[in-house]
């Protein structure tokens, strides 16, 4: 018979019957806390759980809670932008250096058409790996690997860069606003960050495959403008003789 546990006070775990899952509670402690209480409790849950201790002991070191986001970009239909990939830590967690990430991310290709992904001076020992996946939707999954990890942040650095995502905006896209959606998996890649020492921070806010998220990015498309000349063909002359159009607008009154 399986047997639920509760924290007691003092940081340890104690064996509590009588009580159904449903009445079983979650906290969620500071890494330093949790850390801390696990090995306080380490020989207490040997003698309580015996072999799923070595399950809590592989969940104990976590990397720290983590905002993983995509940013945004504007440019010319015809043109190209980056979306910056940037990684930040939140007040209260402690300085962390990262050793991979992997992302999932969703585009319209009616819109845009992913060209490239590059590391940047944050992440410059990182090789990353694309692969795209056309449909409705467009699929771009990334995945990195480094032989060391990145410098430390902290949650006064603010955002640092770690991978740009190049794409071209098509020549016959109209004035728009393209959501570039950070999902949480696709085509088997699950959206994460790795510490230095290889374990999955936590994502805050997590993302999801939903495009309202506020880890998602976009690209804003100015359409192309063109001046139409009129040429009367002989009949009578008019002013004045050019007006300048946007591509997918109504062109007006012409004359």
């Amino acid at each position: 018979m399986q047997v639920p546990w509760k924290p007691l006070s003092s940081g340890l775990f104690s064996a509590h019957r009588g009580r159904s899952p449903k009445h079983r509670r979650r906290r969620t402690l500071p890494r330093s806390v949790f850390n801390s209480q696990f090995a306080r409790s380490h020989d207490d849950c040997r003698q309580v759980f015996a072999t799923s201790c070595e399950t809590l002991e592989a969940r104990a070191v976590l990397a720290a809670n983590s905002i993983l986001a995509l940013g945004a970009a504007s440019g010319p239909a015809g043109g190209t932008v980056d979306i910056p990939v940037t990684v930040a830590i939140p007040a209260g967690e402690p300085a962390e250096a990262f050793s991979a990430f992997n992302l999932a991310v969703a585009y319209d290709p009616a819109v845009l058409d992913f060209v490239s992904a590059a590391p940047t001076d944050f992440t410059s020992g990182f090789s990353l790996s694309t692969a795209t996946f056309s449909g409705a939707a467009g699929l771009l999954t990334l995945t990195s690997f480094t032989s060391g990890p990145t410098s430390q942040i902290d949650a006064t650095s603010g955002s640092r860069v770690l991978a740009k995502l190049t794409f071209s905006i098509r020549s016959d896209a109209i004035a728009t606003t393209s959501v570039v959606n950070l999902l949480a998996t696709a085509k088997g890649v699950t959206t994460k960050l790795l510490g230095s020492d290889a374990s999955e921070a936590i994502l805050t806010p997590a993302p999801t495959n939903a495009a309202t998220d506020s880890v998602d990015g976009s690209v804003t498309v100015t359409a192309n403008s063109y001046t139409v000349t009129y040429d009367v063909n002989g009949g009578i002359a008019v002013s004045p003789t050019t007006k300048s159009v946007t591509f997918g607008s109504a062109y007006g009154t012409l004359v």
